[in-house]
């Protein structure tokens, strides 16, 4: 079977119009430059992003609303330019997954059972249109300690958003009490696929 990692990059595309996310996906990734950086790195972060963005994203952020996906996007890309500093851009972007799991989840929880992992999944395939307004998110069991997220019938994706999904969902099994965690993208819309899949195993 074809997987990610033996498709040619160079396929790779993006389509940034058709959806919106709620502010309070906004808010997380901004909250993350408040963490790790400082009132200089704030300012120049807005360098380069058009004036609507500026606009929208320099004031208070309603976490009910809703901003268009492509504003998010480059929005963490503006983030990547200012704090990449040599890191591979991915990984920044799945840290900004990761960061926004640990805002949108609250305290960690201890001694969950392996089912409890799959319940949580399957109840947040249940708000998936809380969070943003397109597409459909199933999941799957594929083991005690196995499963699946399914992102499909996206009309924007973009590869910066499927590394922060990595992050996120990492962040979620970590957060729930979860060991020697593993997310992989396996297939992905921005290479051509009909779907994103997200790999998840843990003990």
């Amino acid at each position: 079977m074809e997987t990610l990692a033996s498709r040619e990059m160079a396929d790779e595309q993006e389509r940034l119009s058709g959806g919106n996310v709620r502010g309070s996906i906004v808010r997380a990734h901004l909250q993350w430059v408040a963490a790790y950086g400082n009132q200089r790195d704030w300012q120049q972060l807005w360098w380069g992003l058009e004036d609507d963005i500026d606009r929208a994203f320099s004031g208070a952020i309603d976490d009910a609303g809703w901003y268009p996906f492509r504003w998010l996007i480059l929005l963490d890309r503006a983030i990547f330019r200012q704090f990449g500093n040599g890191v591979d851009e991915h990984a920044l972007f799945e840290d900004l997954g990761r960061f926004s799991a640990r805002m949108h989840l609250g305290p960690p929880a201890i001694g969950w059972p392996a089912s409890a992992h799959h319940e949580f999944f399957e109840r947040s395939v249940l708000l998936h249109r809380e969070y943003q307004d397109f597409g459909q998110v199933a999941y799957r069991s594929t083991g005690e300690t196995a499963g699946e997220m399914i992102h499909s019938q996206y009309p924007c994706f973009s590869r910066v958003y499927c590394a922060s999904a990595v992050g996120y969902y990492e962040q979620s099994l970590m957060r729930h009490g979860a060991i020697k965690v593993s997310v992989t993208e396996e297939t992905c819309q921005c290479l051509g696929w009909d779907s994103c899949r997200f790999a998840l195993r843990w003990r």
